[in-house]
């Protein structure tokens, strides 16, 4: 497996927003509906981690082609979106 020199790690610190425990997903592409409504697919899914405490913190390695990315916080008791955020290049980190 080859790696470019082009990949850049940047970090990731989420905080819980609610006090109830949430599942956080980082999406590399996304699209948008008709309603402006985001449609993301699992297969482009490179975070998934629950955050049972007040919050997350990691790195991400990102490639040269990844040039957006969407962060989903879903709420683990009752299964909706609380928060969904785009972030496009220069993407520098992710601070939720």
């Amino acid at each position: 497996m080859n790696f470019s020199a082009n990949i850049r790690t940047i970090p990731v610190n989420v905080t819980n927003p609610v006090t109830n425990d949430v599942y956080v997903n980082i999406y590399r592409h996304y699209s948008l509906d008709d309603n402006g409504a985001y449609i993301v697919s699992y297969d482009d899914r490179i975070i998934a981690t629950a955050v049972t405490e007040s919050g997350y913190q990691s790195q991400l390695y990102l490639t040269p082609d990844i040039t957006q990315l969407l962060v989903e916080i879903t709420d683990l008791d009752t299964n909706s979106v609380i928060l969904q955020q785009a972030l496009e290049t220069p993407i520098n980190s992710v601070d939720l």
